[in-house]
This record gives structure tokens, sequence and C-alpha cells, in this order.
């Protein structure tokens, strides 16, 4: 009997300080295999030009018996109904049966945080989306979640970012 290789869909959950975002990550895999994505943390580079900048750190394990090439990936970040900023998954392959840790970095848009100051004040939760793709060596898989986020989660962060501006 042949197995045939199957895709599939992993959701990663980004923690940028203490706001969630979930981007989708597409593998290879044999029968029910798949990577294990781990957030391991994520810290702020700095702030310039009006961008903070944050590198998130993530584990990946991929327990499959083929490497799974990334060529590149974008996705960009909503909060409420503003674009906050982007991040890119550089290049790198995850080989089969190993474990490697990959950093993404990430730009968020302070003028368009502080523009959302309001809504965090009033409001419990905010709406946030991720969109763009995943280019493996192959196919272009796109990426389009969206979720909520509660207004708490979200003022540690931001009271570091505009500390350090």
């Amino acid at each position: 009997m042949t197995r045939s290789i199957g895709r599939r869909f992993h959701k990663i959950r980004l923690t940028l300080g203490n706001l969630v975002f979930v981007v989708l990550l597409m593998g290879h895999a044999y029968g029910d295999t798949r990577p294990v994505i781990r957030y391991e943390g994520s810290r702020l580079l700095g702030v310039e030009r009006g961008q903070a900048l944050l590198r998130v750190r993530l584990e990946v394990t991929n327990p499959g018996k083929q490497a799974i090439p990334v060529e590149y990936g974008r996705v960009d970040l909503r909060l409420g109904h503003q674009p906050i900023g982007h991040g890119t998954i550089p290049p790198t392959s995850f080989p089969a049966h190993r474990q490697r840790a990959v950093e993404v970095p990430v730009e968020l848009s302070l003028s368009r945080l502080g523009g959302l100051l309001p809504d965090l004040l009033l409001r419990p939760a905010l709406p946030w989306s991720a969109q763009g793709y995943v280019q493996l060596a192959g196919p272009r898989i796109p990426i389009d979640e969206q979720g909520e986020v509660r207004s708490t989660q979200v003022t540690p962060l931001l009271e570091q970012i505009f500390r350090e501006e």
C-alpha cells in the first residue's frame, strides 16, 4: 500500500508580549504526523522611524519523513479595523525528525497602535486578523485568520513599546 503525502495546516500562536495572533503554516505530512510549533518568546528590539521592531522565536519540531522547505512568508496584521504591522517568515527548512528554532521579525506601526488607544479603553475586546501567505518550494499557501483579543492582553505590550519610544 502506498501512502500519499498529505498537506496539513498547523496553527501557530504568536504571542507578541501578551498580544496573540494566530498564523497558519503548512507542512507536508505522512499519515497524521505534522510539525509541532511552540512559542518560545519575543523581545522588543527597539523603536525606530515610527516602528516597533520585535523578534518572535518559535521552536519547530518536524516528526515527518520529509523536510519542509519554506522559501518566504508574509503576514499582515490588523487589530480592530486598523492595519498595525506585518511579519516576515525568513527562508528556512525544517529537517525531518529534527527540532529547529526560527526567529520571525515583526514590525508594528506606532501611529496606528496609538490610534487604537481610545478603542482599547472603551471596549473589552477587539477583533484581529492575520492575512498573507507562506511560500513553500512549490505551492503558495494563503493565510487568512481572525479572532478576538481582550484589551487587557494588549495593554502591557503597548506600555513597553511606548516606554521605549
